[in-house]
């Protein structure tokens, strides 16, 4: 029985660093579809919309990153809840971790994009101190995006019968779909006569697409899901893990996006355009880690509600390994092509101004992945 036993849990390991991997392979097939579209999308959209108006763009991006953390965590918490319970062999658990999560995420999200909207121009002429020309357009796109972060909050939980089945195939088509799609819009808008304010409008409405879609897969997955059911005892719980969540992402997001704040305030948007493009490239390195990220989280769940420890150490192993292998070579490739790639991708200026922070921030990069 012992060996039996042990071979049955030797077993588990491959079987779920397979699941994980086959998760991350599609993962990263999203983003980096989503990566060449933003790439085939930014010299067009930098053109279109010169320096300026696109450093006002990745300002606008960077902000609603920042406001990304209101969702408490939830769309963390409810892949790891979500992961018990289907381990369980629980639908109705599993639906009432969904709807307590969407209430949860719902509630902070729609107060901050209620205080977006109405704080807007505060924001525009205050923190970011940007020139009068700017400011009303720099208000409205906020409130506008304001609408696709709430959107977004939403969808990243409503996605949860699919993460815990481990269905990426599914999860990244809806996600990377409707990336793609806002990215492909922006340019699109753009070259129809369309300003900023419609390419953020097109973007958003992407957003709530998204959402919806979501909801919809979900549903053929685990009618359970609907109609929808609260559970109180759940909050807490939800609450603790995805604060914790939030405090160590939010650190994250904080780190890797507060020094545009600081170049707009310091400098110029002008510099801030050609420093959010050296580190758009430098964060080609997140695509393996962000990848490999994803389904762990719900592989561990699974492993841990089965009180399967030793292959959770295992798969964790044997994916650090093959991230470490697959970084050197990368930056190596990324520190020679930088400057052509520039030249080519958006052009002289950007060229002569954002290759050095490019291979300043990749060193950093790279460690992080």
């Amino acid at each position: 029985v012992m060996r039996t036993h042990s071979k049955q849990r030797g077993h588990e390991t491959p079987g779920m660093t397979g699941a994980v991997l086959r998760g991350g392979g599609w993962s990263a097939v999203g983003q980096v579809l989503t990566l060449a579209a933003s790439l085939l999308a930014t010299p067009f959209v930098i053109r279109l919309l010169g320096p300026r108006y696109y450093g006002l763009f990745a300002l606008l991006n960077v902000l609603i990153g920042y406001v990304a953390l209101a969702d408490l965590g939830m769309s963390a918490a409810s892949s790891k809840f979500g992961a018990d319970a289907y381990a369980k062999r629980d639908p109705d658990h599993e639906a009432s971790v969904v709807w307590t999560s969407v209430l949860l995420a719902a509630t902070p999200a729609g107060l901050v994009s209620v205080g977006l909207w109405f704080g807007a121009r505060p924001i525009a002429e205050g923190l970011l101190d940007l020139d009068p020309g700017l400011v009303g357009t720099a208000a409205t796109g906020l409130r506008i995006a304001s609408i696709g972060f709430l959107a977004r909050a939403l969808g990243g939980v409503l996605n949860t019968p699919q993460v815990v089945r481990m269905r990426w195939d599914l999860n990244v088509r809806i996600t990377s779909g409707g990336a793609i799609l806002q990215v492909a819009s922006v340019p699109v808008v753009l070259a129809l006569g369309g300003g900023l304010i419609a390419a953020v409008t097109a973007s958003a409405l992407i957003s709530v697409l998204t959402a919806v879609v979501h909801m919809l897969v979900s549903y053929r997955l685990q009618p359970a899901v609907w109609p929808p059911s609260i559970r109180r005892r759940l909050v807490r719980p939800l609450v603790r893990y995805g604060l914790a969540m939030v405090l160590s992402y939010g650190t994250f997001i904080f780190m890797t996006n507060v020094d545009r704040i600081i170049l707009a305030r310091m400098d110029s948007i002008t510099a801030v355009a050609y420093y959010a493009v050296a580190a758009a490239a430098a964060a080609v390195l997140n695509i393996m880690p962000y990848a490999v990220a994803q389904p762990l989280l719900p592989g561990f769940s699974l492993l841990l509600a089965k009180e399967q420890r030793a292959e959770a150490r295992g798969m964790y192993a044997t994916l650090l390994r093959i991230m470490a292998l697959a970084l050197i070579p990368a930056v190596a490739v990324l520190f020679v092509v930088a400057r052509p790639f520039f030249e080519v991708w958006a052009g002289t200026a950007y060229a002569a101004h954002s290759t050095v922070p490019f291979l300043i921030l990749i060193v950093g990069v790279a460690a992080n992945a």
